[in-house]
This record gives structure tokens, C-alpha cells and sequence, in this order.
């Protein structure tokens, strides 16, 4: 059983999974973990308690309450995630207006705070530093209109100008770099 809450990605993710065997159920996605309060209403999930010896969530926002409800004793929950700081890089490096600052940051301590808080007992985690290299403006373009949450209000015609800069800096300066922080994350039920 997988589930999926990006509208395009539902078919496409339903399409590549049924050869395995697996239903794709579209859910309507949780609100950002940085933006959750502790009554949300999205981010339900719909299966029954206890269902699942194993929830995996890649990038993908989570309710962990609603984690530890389908999560059968002794499940685990396994979560690999980004934190938001290169997203205002992206702004930066675009000239963009950049969203007002959140509070509190979307990191590994708030991702353990709110899994502990759901019940959950962490057993591992991992932090890492990495950086998203663009060799090439087309690249950075195909991937802000690939994840479009990344920059919002970018486009191609309305920041040709500023593409046209950053493809001059590139064949000046060499590739750009996007500093990114990660995290993954276990915990059982018990």
C-alpha cells in the first residue's frame, strides 16, 4: 500500500506500482511540519489503527499522531527528510521574495519532538550536510519547474533577465551551489 497526495504524481505513481502488486491510495496531505499545530485535521490518513508494521515517508510532510495511529505495536517508522534553509537560497539566487521566516525550523529536533510527542520512541537518526550542484541554468530551471514549491512565483518568461545572469555567472564562475541540510529518522512503537 502506498499513498500519494501530489495531485500529477497519483497517476503516475499508480502506473509504476501496479506491476508490483501495489494500491496507490491519493490522500490530501499533511500541512508542513514546521507549520503544524497540535489539532490539524489534515494529514488524516485513511486506514485503520494498528494496520501497518512499517510506514516509510521520503520528503513528504507527516502527522505524526496519525503515524503512531496506523503503526501496529512494535511497527516502525522510518522517515528520510530536508530542512528548509536551501529553499531560501533558491529565492536568494532568483531575486524572488522570499517567504516570511517560520518558526520553528523544520530539522531533525523538531522531526524527533514531534514523533516522541506522538508516542513514538526514536531509536536512530542522522543529520548530514550536503549541496545540490547546477551545472547549467537549464538544469536549475528544469528542477524549479520540476518541484515547484521550491521557489514560488518562479517562471521563465517573468525571470528570463535574471536566468540569462545566473547562465553568464555559470560560464564565468563555474556551477552553482544550493547548501542543503538532510535528516532521517527511526522509531518504533512500542
Amino acid at each position: 500500500m502506498a499513498t500519494e497526495s501530489y495531485g500529477p504524481n497519483v497517476h503516475v505513481a499508480a502506473r509504476r506500482l501496479a506491476p508490483l502488486g501495489i494500491q496507490v491510495v491519493q490522500t490530501s496531505g499533511a500541512p508542513d511540519n514546521d507549520q503544524q499545530g497540535g489539532f490539524d485535521t489534515e494529514g488524516c490518513l485513511p486506514f485503520r489503527d494498528g494496520s501497518f508494521h512499517l510506514v516509510v515517508d521520503r520528503n513528504e510532510a507527516f502527522v505524526a499522531r496519525e503515524v503512531a495511529r496506523v503503526l501496529a505495536r512494535g511497527g516502525v517508522f522510518l522517515t528520510e527528510q530536508t530542512g528548509c534553509n536551501e529553499l531560501l537560497e533558491f529565492y536568494r539566487l532568483l531575486d524572488l521574495p522570499a517567504p516570511s521566516a517560520r518558526s520553528p525550523i523544520w530539522d531533525l529536533d523538531l522531526a524527533k519532538e514531534q514523533v516522541t510527542r506522538a508516542g513514538l520512541r526514536v531509536s536512530d537518526s542522522e543529520e548530514a550536510h550536503f549541496e545540490m550542484t547546477f551545472y547549467d541554468v537549464g538544469a536549475l530551471v528544469w528542477y524549479l519547474l520540476s518541484v515547484p514549491w521550491a521557489a514560488s512565483g518562479f517562471s521563465v518568461d517573468q525571470h528570463r533577465d535574471r536566468l540569462e545572469d545566473l547562465h553568464a555567472r555559470v560560464l564565468s564562475e563555474g556551477p552553482i551551489h544550493i547548501p542543503c541540510v538532510g535528516f532521517w529518522l527511526e522509531a518504533e512503537k512500542e
